[in-house]
């Protein structure tokens, strides 16, 4: 998932990437900003609309209790001294309280009852309420003044107990605002987290799809310097980075043909394209160092330089081809064949034993001379067989048993073998 990931934004450019992860980090910032500047405000709107509604239920309440005891002080102070006036005017105030209270609308069952109850107590004492603070010259009985006080004292009590229940209502509405301000807190909290952890997501494989293809780059580089020169870049996006991998991969691909070409000048021979007397040399000295069996095969053209002086350097240049082609059939994977120099070859067999050597250069022989047939000029060898055994000997010493064997079959009469064991 994470690699699919990589590979779709390694298909925008380097510099879109860039402002991608810009604009990742920074949106979050911005989203989370302005929601919160957003529920500063709608926290500050419930709050004074918690204000309002505690002032529009407990004002009129407060009020319609003042206005009561004013009542009931205006009415002691008539009975104290009748001479003295009292404002009628207390009636009105409290019914319009008592109006403006009920046509509220927003109270609980509970709450309007108290109301109702205060107010059916009011409209009982409310007719001594007016004689009285009409200032009449007659009294009311005794016990019409303790049923009248008895009744002030239920309006105010019930008045008590709807200022109780506002309060209580008022704190529940606080407590609700306040639990929806932390319900809130909490999701702002939460999408904070997860557009930041979204965020740091894209940013994550913004990141990875510029560096990863960069320490691939790094790595390849530092094949190539330790010469493997076959180390690319892997390539899976169409973005500068993918255009900078394969302009690197065709750099590359150039110099291990130069190393290519630089390795067939050094080590192969130019005339026949087997390796030449250096390559010749780094696989015996390799191989005469094991301890593992070793055959060196030496041989030569029979009668060359008669070819070069009858037919011309061309012909020799042929049968020195030809002869080489020949050899390569009897070759096996692993074994090393080239032209030592002139019209001298070595074949190097790691692992065969110097009888097995004999016979591969005995079946040569004879296919040369059957194929002879065809040619213009034969091609007859003579070749020399030397067999190291699993000890370790010197190139040197092996080489020089090889040829001394070659020396031994032409002066056998040439067109044959002769082998010798350098242990031995």
């Amino acid at each position: 998932m994470r690699q699919w990931a990589i590979d779709l934004l390694r298909r925008w450019p380097v510099k879109h990437r860039l402002l991608l992860a810009i604009t990742a980090i920074l949106l979050p910032a911005v989203v989370v900003s302005l929601v919160l500047q957003l529920a500063l405000h709608a926290s500050n709107r419930r709050f004074q609309a918690t204000i309002d509604t505690t002032i529009k239920d407990l004002l009129p309440v407060a009020r319609l209790e003042f206005h009561i005891e004013q009542v009931r002080y205006d009415l002691e102070r008539t009975k104290a001294s009748p001479s003295q006036a009292a404002q009628t005017s207390l009636v009105d105030r409290i019914n319009e309280d008592f109006r403006q209270l009920k046509n509220q609308g927003r109270h609980s069952q509970d709450l309007g009852i108290q109301i109702s109850h205060a107010f059916q107590n009011w409209q009982q004492v409310e007719p001594f309420v007016e004689k009285e603070l009409a200032a009449t010259k007659l009294l009311p009985s005794s016990s019409e003044l303790s049923r009248d006080d008895q009744n002030l004292e239920q309006v105010i009590d019930q008045l008590q107990k709807v200022h109780a229940q506002l309060l209580s209502a008022v704190y529940s509405r606080y407590k609700f605002a306040r639990g929806s301000e932390n319900d809130f807190e909490k999701a702002l909290i939460l999408t904070w987290l997860v557009g930041f952890s979204v965020a740091g997501g894209m940013v994550y494989l913004l990141s990875l799809s510029i560096i990863a293809p960069l320490r691939d780059l790094k790595n390849a580089t530092a094949a190539v310097k330790l010469g493997h020169y076959d180390a690319r870049v892997p390539q899976s996006g169409h973005d500068e980075l993918s255009e900078l991998g394969e302009a690197f991969n065709g750099m590359a691909a150039t110099i291990a043909q130069s190393h290519e070409q630089l390795y067939d000048g050094a080590m192969r021979d130019p005339l026949t394209g087997l390796l030449n007397r250096r390559g010749l040399d780094l696989a015996l000295r390799q191989g005469s160092a094991t301890w593992k069996p070793l055959s060196l095969v030496i041989l030569d053209l029979d009668h060359f330089k008669s070819i070069n002086d009858r037919f011309g350097h061309e012909a020799g240049d042929t049968a020195l081809i030809e002869l080489g082609q020949h050899m390569v059939k009897v070759m096996r994977p692993g074994d090393s064949l080239g032209r030592y120099g002139g019209d001298e070859f070595l074949m190097v067999f790691p692992g065969l034993d110097g009888r097995i050597a004999v016979a591969v250069a005995q079946r040569l022989i004879d296919h040369l001379k059957q194929s002879n047939e065809e040619r213009l000029f034969p091609i007859e060898i003579s070749v020399g067989v030397a067999d190291k055994g699993f000890e370790p000997v010197s190139a040197t010493s092996i080489l020089q048993a090889a040829d001394k064997a070659l020396y031994q079959a032409k002066a056998a009469g040439r067109g044959t073998v002769r082998a010798i064991n350098v242990a031995s």
